[in-house]
Protein backbone atom coordinates (compact mmCIF):
# COMPACT_ATOMS: atom_id res chain seq x y z
CA UNK A 1 0.00 0.00 0.00
CA UNK A 2 2.78 2.42 0.88
CA UNK A 3 4.44 1.73 -2.47
CA UNK A 4 1.29 2.65 -4.40
CA UNK A 5 0.94 5.94 -2.48
CA UNK A 6 4.63 6.58 -3.07
CA UNK A 7 4.05 6.27 -6.83
CA UNK A 8 1.30 8.90 -6.70
CA UNK A 9 3.50 11.54 -5.08
CA UNK A 10 7.12 10.56 -5.83
CA UNK A 11 8.91 8.50 -8.46
CA UNK A 12 8.16 5.04 -9.82
CA UNK A 13 10.67 2.22 -9.29
CA UNK A 14 11.05 -0.33 -12.11
CA UNK A 15 11.34 -4.07 -11.61
CA UNK A 16 15.04 -4.09 -12.47
CA UNK A 17 15.17 -7.75 -13.50
CA UNK A 18 12.36 -7.22 -16.03
CA UNK A 19 13.59 -4.04 -17.78
CA UNK A 20 14.03 -4.39 -21.55
CA UNK A 21 16.22 -2.39 -23.91
CA UNK A 22 14.65 -1.80 -27.30
CA UNK A 23 16.50 -1.48 -30.60
CA UNK A 24 15.65 2.21 -30.49
CA UNK A 25 17.83 2.50 -27.36
CA UNK A 26 14.88 3.12 -25.04
CA UNK A 27 14.41 1.19 -21.82
CA UNK A 28 10.93 0.06 -20.80
CA UNK A 29 9.60 -1.83 -17.81
CA UNK A 30 6.89 -1.97 -15.17
CA UNK A 31 6.71 -0.32 -11.74
CA UNK A 32 7.65 -2.56 -8.83
CA UNK A 33 4.91 -1.09 -6.63
CA UNK A 34 1.92 -0.20 -8.80
CA UNK A 35 2.58 -2.19 -11.99
CA UNK A 36 2.34 0.83 -14.30
CA UNK A 37 4.24 0.65 -17.62
CA UNK A 38 7.37 2.82 -17.42
CA UNK A 39 9.87 4.38 -19.80
CA UNK A 40 13.33 5.60 -18.79
CA UNK A 41 13.94 9.27 -19.53
CA UNK A 42 17.51 9.31 -18.23
CA UNK A 43 19.55 7.36 -15.73
CA UNK A 44 17.50 6.78 -12.55
CA UNK A 45 14.60 8.85 -13.98
CA UNK A 46 11.59 6.68 -14.84
CA UNK A 47 8.20 8.04 -15.89
CA UNK A 48 4.87 6.44 -16.64
CA UNK A 49 4.58 5.48 -20.30
CA UNK A 50 1.11 6.82 -21.08
CA UNK A 51 1.19 5.50 -24.65
CA UNK A 52 1.51 1.90 -23.43
CA UNK A 53 -0.98 2.59 -20.61
CA UNK A 54 -3.74 3.23 -23.14
CA UNK A 55 -2.91 0.38 -25.50
CA UNK A 56 -0.42 1.90 -27.90
CA UNK A 57 2.88 0.17 -28.60
CA UNK A 58 6.24 1.80 -28.06
CA UNK A 59 8.29 2.42 -31.25
CA UNK A 60 10.75 -0.44 -31.65
CA UNK A 61 8.96 -2.62 -29.12
CA UNK A 62 8.42 -5.39 -31.67
CA UNK A 63 12.16 -5.67 -32.30
CA UNK A 64 13.52 -6.23 -28.79
CA UNK A 65 17.05 -7.37 -28.13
Amino acid sequence: MFGFIRCLFLAHTPRRNRVKKLNSGDYIGYCEHCGAPLRRMKREKWVRDWKRTFGGSHPGEDAER
